[in-house]
């Protein structure tokens, strides 16, 4: 076997095997398989940048005999054939030829790695030394995904002063019968910054009833939390804000929160009204003057991020404005005490709001204001900066987090949690192998396919991503401290950066307050819950006869539409065409470009009286596409006449509507430019739509059907 033909084989064969291990390692809960798949899956990411090392591609058959053995344990291959890795590599997931090779390397794996797994450790020992001896991977944070540098963090010495100020008060002292009592809940709300750098301001919502551990029976308090920027000159302010130093402080205006009083202020509060509190001198005040609710929040617990993603319908604006969020947070609060319990998609909520204080509607969910779960005094060692766990493969388990809730997002399910959680170690590897395996898929996610995006969560999952300022926990404080900045810095340039250029690209950054609120999943188009609905990511297959044919006949419309827009003589009267189906999604790709949003001349929904343009199924999205791209010159009038394909087949009432509204618009705008003959056609097609469906009229010519 010579090194191209095993290179190709090395690159189609050992990702599919690492997939293989870690499901064993899953089943069977054997750690050592799990990281077994884990350096398989790094291998195979080393492999496909490996074209231009000579020395390294030189030793790659010798390596594929190794995994091959692996594979067929205890037998040795009898030549470089590698039939086993031949076999993975060449068959298609699900095919009877994919189980049965599946089948041979799962046996082979479980005796390697059976009893003390002496002989997979050797492995996995072999693997690494490939690796490295190429230059370990590819160090991708040496390439700049964005020139854009870290902004200055005006909140800085604010947030350990909050988290100080707020951790002496927050224990319960509530005289009550709560035996389980700890602390008053407390979430956070995650929000894009302000321009004004006078001030610190920390949205916060406290329940009432300090258990946290059953759901929660009071209500919810509104506190705003504000620390004011000490009065130094605006140059020196504009380098970096000092906090609680020297403030002209105006006493007669609030009054200091006793010890042992935070609980009686958030249980007697006043539901109605914002209760303001501010920290002076590392001294919590309460100010005598309330403010309006700024949010009006329904008293009951929060949503999970997890629950959202699997039971709401997520637009592409939705995921990107909501990513960012996320990503700007974690980078915000990066290094502080305030991501002292985990950041993953279940200590994410969302509250439900409403829309007056009247209340005289439902509550509604809103991607633009997540609340991050904050329990002050406790710290969960797994998701410290950085840690030091033997075996573990990304060690900053904060921006793995962060990657694999954006993958999560991206794809609109939950990834696979079925890894034993008493395992530590194993669960992360698991989880960042799954999320890292859609990451380098290189097909689009659904309907979600932004480049900047996939950059960013790429680089969240990347086990170097600071390679250039790695942790250093023995460091006297000044080294952590720089370290911890440099950190910051590259986490900024290389995930905040590409997702704050995607959001401003598209002007979804400056509608982030003008939101609407998401809407609930329909029965008939729930997004998937598992990877198993969608089915595990595997390389693109090429296109089959049918889409390729498909495809010719698009371009030759378009060709065809070129050369009768050249010949024309003069203006002519652009076309109008309304397409009755499930709506269309705005924020699609496809409708980015002005000149495809200018062509969008109407909407009008039949099924629920939406303002908005929506399609929570696709069906519309995708007709209106096609017809855009083989009419270029026409006017598309959008009808959403019902929500999915089911209601497509009794929709002929709203069809009807729409018909007589189509009636009055056409003919009474274009009366004097039609003939006669078109004049009577079109009342005809409009008589048999609005009355009998199953009429049959001469002139009536269906052009599509369901």
């Amino acid at each position: 076997m010579d090194t191209e033909e095993a290179l190709d084989l090395g690159q189609h064969a050992i990702e599919k095997v690492s997939r293989i291990a870690t499901f064993v390692g899953q089943k069977k809960q054997r750690i050592v398989c799990g990281r077994l798949g884990a350096e398989l899956f790094i291998l195979a990411d080393y492999l496909q940048g490996l074209s231009d090392q000579v020395d390294q591609l030189l030793k790659v058959p010798k390596l594929l005999r190794d995994i091959e053995r692996i594979c067929c344990w205890p037998e040795k291959p009898k030549d470089d054939y590698c039939p086993c890795l031949r076999s993975i590599a060449n068959s298609i997931y699900g095919t009877n030829a994919y189980r049965q090779a599946e089948a041979s390397i799962i046996k082979g794996l479980t005796k390697i790695t059976a009893g003390s797994g002496e002989e997979a450790e050797k492995a996995i020992l072999h693997i690494r030394r490939f690796t490295k001896r190429g230059g370990i991977k590819k160090q991708k944070t040496e390439e700049i995904t964005t020139s854009k540098s870290m902004p200055v963090d005006h909140l800085d010495d604010a947030k350990k002063l909050v988290y100080q100020t707020l951790r002496k008060h927050v224990r319960c002292t509530c005289d009550c019968d709560l035996v389980d009592k700890r602390e008053h809940s407390a979430n956070l709300l995650l929000s894009l910054p302000s321009d004004d750098q006078d001030s610190a301001l920390f949205n916060m919502l406290f329940s009432s009833d300090p258990s946290r551990d059953r759901l929660m029976t009071g209500r919810w308090q509104d506190v705003q939390l504000s620390v004011v920027n000490s009065s130094k000159s605006q140059k020196k302010r504009q380098k970096r804000a000092r906090f609680d130093e020297n403030i002209d402080y105006n006493e007669r205006c609030s009054e200091e929160v006793k010890d042992g009083k935070f609980c009686n202020l958030i249980r007697q509060g006043d539901q109605h009204a914002r209760l303001c509190l501010t920290v002076h001198d590392g001294k919590l005040h309460r100010l005598l003057d309330s403010q309006p609710l700024q949010h009006i929040i329904d008293h009951t617990p929060g949503i999970s991020l997890a629950n959202v993603i699997q039971s709401y319908y997520l637009t592409p604006k939705v995921k990107a404005i909501l990513g960012y969020i996320l990503a700007r947070s974690v980078w915000q609060f990066y290094g502080s005490d305030w991501l002292k319990t985990p950041w993953t998609s279940r200590t994410i909520h969302f509250m439900k709001h409403y829309n007056s204080p009247l209340e005289d509607e439902e509550p509604s969910i809103f991607a633009s204001k997540p609340y991050y779960s904050v329990h002050f005094g406790e710290e969960d060692a797994s998701v410290s900066e950085a840690t030091t766990n033997s075996g573990e493969i990304h060690r900053y388990p904060r921006v793995r987090d962060l990657g694999i809730m954006l993958v999560e997002i991206g794809l609109g399910c939950l990834l696979d949690d079925s890894a034993p959680k008493n395992n530590v170690i194993s669960k992360a590897n698991q989880d960042w192998l799954h999320a890292k395996g859609w990451s380098d898929t290189k097909g689009p996610w659904r309907d979600f396919d932004y480049p900047k995006y996939r950059a960013a969560v790429e680089n969240c999952l990347d086990p170097n991503i600071f390679a250039k300022a790695p942790f250093t926990p023995s460091v006297n404080a000044d080294e952590l401290a720089k370290g911890l900045h440099k950190r910051r810095k590259i986490f900024y340039e290389h995930v905040v950066a590409p997702l704050e250029e995607l959001v401003q690209g598209t002007g979804w950054k400056d509608i982030v307050n003008n939101m609407p609120s998401l809407r609930m999943q329909t029965t008939t188009t729930r997004q998937p819950k598992s990877l198993e609905e969608i089915g595990i990511p595997v390389e693109q297959s090429k296109l089959s006869k049918d889409q390729q044919d498909a495809k010719r006949w698009i371009r030759r419309v378009q060709l065809l539409n070129k050369e009768l827009k050249s010949a024309r003589q003069a203006p002519v009267r652009r076309v109008r065409i309304a397409i009755l189906d499930t709506g269309y999604d705005p924020d699609a790709v496809f409708f980015q470009p002005n000149l495809r949003r200018n062509r969008l001349a109407k909407w009008k929904d039949f099924v629920e009286d939406a303002r908005e343009p929506t399609d929570c199924n696709g069906h519309g999205t995708h007709l209106v596409s096609l017809v855009m791209k083989v009419a270029p010159e026409a006017d598309i009038y959008v009808a959403r006449v019902a929500r999915d394909a089911v209601g497509l087949t009794n929709a002929s009432e709203a069809i009807a509507k729409v018909s007589l509204l189509a009636r009055d618009i056409w003919e009474g705008t274009d009366k004097s430019r039609q003939s006669n003959g078109r004049q009577n056609m079109m009342r005809t097609s409009f008589r048999c739509l609005s009355g009998s469906q199953t009429s049959k009229h001469p002139s009536v010519k269906p052009f599509a059907k369901q």
